[in-house]
């Protein structure tokens, strides 16, 4: 699928780990829904998802840790056992570590005839018979990522990333910040991640999209007063699009002409980097500003006329009285200013920048982008 559209169907509503397990607590203590019972519907979200991708898989080998991230993935092993499939669990973490819901996993999967084997990594069982059929299941840590890759799960995370079958993450690719999205080491590239409860604010942030392939959110129909309570109204982060965004822009009078419609002031491009300010300001254009004004090195004032001569280019050379009395003016009379894009970090560019700031105070909106921020 492609990702613009399961993009777009994504929720609005993005969670840390901690708001998360916040709401997985209040499922299972103040709605009385055991941890298990999570777990099995965690792993029929996970078996319907493989099954509907890929109806020909005929074996999954499942990477399990050390804590419930490891119990969704036995309880698939069990779920896909019981429905005639194969399933080999390769136990990475330390199976004594497991916790109550985790063991009792564990223990369906077993009785249900998955294999399952700790440290198969020296076993060297991870290489025989993954075929076209074989889907693999990356139920190591989910977000119970905590610093670098123990060296276990290491290996086993570049594993998993040398193989051409599908890679499913069960909640989270391991490896990957649920918070932020940074990846300290190693981390899990996903072909689908299917994520419970609440989309994790790490998986569309930073390093995260590069690793999560498509993802998928499920809330293991957890109660709606958990749903709806004070946690899950208070999102880390909201995404937002052009869906969220465009009963924003609002239609424009028959009449209207550039003056009706704000006017950009767009200032950067030093010598030999006049293009990031150029497509700055044709950005603006596109936006839909009505006047768009880039101030710029002389160098490149032909070259943008004749690429966008809607913009008005004016070159900016030196900063003596004259020439900052008319700087001051152009960005107190601009509804906006952005500077920094190929601005540099020359002489120039420094007393540029001290100079807008100073002009634009508390009046003119301002975003600072590129060199500015550098500078």
């Amino acid at each position: 699928m492609q990702r613009s559209l399961w993009l777009a169907r994504l929720p609005r509503r993005l969670y840390t780990a901690a708001q998360v397990r916040e709401l997985d607590r209040q499922a299972i203590e103040d709605c009385g829904i055991p941890g298990i019972e999570l777990m099995s519907r965690a792993a029929a979200a996970l078996l319907t998802h493989v099954q509907t991708r890929w109806p020909h898989v005929r074996r999954l080998l499942v990477f399990t840790g050390s804590g419930n991230n490891a119990g969704d993935g036995y309880q698939l092993a069990a779920l896909a056992c019981a429905e005639g499939l194969r399933a080999d669990v390769i136990e990475i973490g330390d199976k004594t570590k497991l916790g109550a819901d985790a063991s009792s996993a564990r223990a369906q999967a077993l009785s249900s005839g998955a294999i399952c084997e700790a440290h198969g990594m020296q076993a060297g069982v991870l290489t025989r018979d993954i075929n076209a059929d074989t889907v693999v299941v990356d139920a190591l840590l989910g977000i119970g990522l905590s610093g670098a890759l123990r060296p276990a799960y290491k290996l086993a995370v570049q594993f998993m990333n040398t193989l051409t079958v599908p890679v499913v993450a069960v909640d989270l690719p391991s490896g990957v910040c649920p918070d932020t999205g940074a990846v300290q080491d190693e981390a899990v590239r996903a072909t689908l991640t299917v994520c419970f409860i609440a989309l994790k604010q790490g998986l569309l942030t930073a390093q995260g999209p590069e690793h999560a392939g498509e993802i998928v959110v499920e809330d293991l129909a957890i109660p709606q007063r958990v749903l709806t309570g004070p946690v899950a109204a208070s999102p880390a982060s909201v995404r937002i699009d052009i869906h969220t965004e465009s009963p924003l822009l609002q239609p424009r009078p028959l009449g209207a002409h550039k003056g009706h419609d704000g006017h950009v002031l767009v200032i950067g491009g030093d010598t030999g980097f006049g293009g990031a300010a150029l497509m700055a300001a044709e950005a603006a254009c596109r936006a839909g500003a009505g006047t768009v004004s880039l101030l710029t090195r002389a160098a490149h004032v032909d070259a943008a006329l004749a690429r966008r001569p809607e913009i008005m280019v004016q070159a900016l050379e030196t900063l003596e009285a004259g020439d900052w009395q008319g700087l001051e003016r152009r960005v107190q009379n601009a509804g906006a200013v952005v500077i920094g894009p190929g601005l540099g970090r020359s002489a120039w560019s420094r007393l540029l920048l001290q100079k807008v700031l100073r002009a634009a105070g508390n009046r003119t909106p301002l975003v600072l982008d590129a060199d500015a921020l550098n500078l």
